[in-house]
């Protein structure tokens, strides 16, 4: 006996099956669910390309980079000037090589965002998309900075799992910011062109300048009334920033 099962596609997969085993399948329909749901999972299976699984494996190793590289610059006090040196110098080494890396694992080809564009110059998007990963990855950095400065506060201490999830933020960040932000321009200007969101390119190096600022006045970062006055700033110039870009957003459209 045989027995006939299509997939979503309309294929017929044919099972061949003994008279005992089909009185087992008519008398148990989760076989036959088991047997679907298998041939549904072998054509998904079938589809993934091998290119963007690589890219989702080598979100773990940039994940673990993340957190050797960014926990050590996060660890106050410093026991001394050289172990503060040394972990902002591992900082400001990171805040280039992981947005890059955000860049190159943010797949832009075979984004259906981009199909219908036929004007978006796909050098230009990349572009973007790494811009993108450095903005993301930066606010990120700082939303984390400002929690765990909180954290040193109050004198708590974090598990090391949680330490180990919290390194995990500036790329998510700078993952979402890989995919908006040339979108972004793109609404706001009906069209991509460089001399839009140039200036935005300033994000790049910001990690060498905040590491400068870190290094030279980590001492008052640290202190409850400086740091807490420091991070209110940050804050309200980051609201009045993203209102006057939302303002200019809504002017274009």
């Amino acid at each position: 006996m045989a027995m006939h099962i299509k997939d979503l596609h309309g294929k017929t997969f044919i099972l061949g099956l003994r008279k005992h085993r089909a009185r087992r399948m008519a008398a148990h329909p989760g076989y036959i669910s088991a047997a679907f749901a298998a041939a549904i999972m072998r054509r998904i299976s079938d589809r993934i390309e091998a290119w963007d699984l690589t890219r989702a494996l080598f979100w773990l190793p940039v994940w673990i980079l993340a957190y050797i590289t960014l926990n050590p610059v996060l660890q106050w006090p410093f026991p001394s000037r050289e172990t503060a040196s040394n972990s902002t110098i591992i900082y400001i080494c990171a805040s280039f090589i992981l947005p890059l890396c955000i860049g190159l694992l943010t797949n832009t080809d075979n984004n259906l965002v981009w199909k219908g564009r036929e004007k978006a110059s796909s050098t230009i998007v990349r572009l973007y998309t790494y811009q993108g990963a450095f903005i993301g990855f930066h606010l990120g950095y700082f939303l984390i900075f400002a929690f765990l400065l909180v954290v040193f506060y109050f004198q708590l201490k974090l598990p090391l799992w949680f330490q180990f999830a919290l390194a995990g933020f500036p790329l998510l960040m700078g993952a979402i910011g890989a995919h908006v932000v040339a979108d972004n321009l793109w609404r706001a200007y009906r069209g991509l062109s460089l001399h839009e969101g140039a200036i935005f390119f300033a994000f790049i190096p910001l990690g060498l300048v905040w590491g400068w600022f870190f290094l030279q006045h980590y001492s008052w970062l640290t202190s409850p009334l400086m740091g807490a006055a420091i991070i209110i700033t940050a804050l309200l110039l980051a609201a009045g920033l993203t209102r006057r870009k939302s303002t200019g957003d809504s002017t274009h459209q």
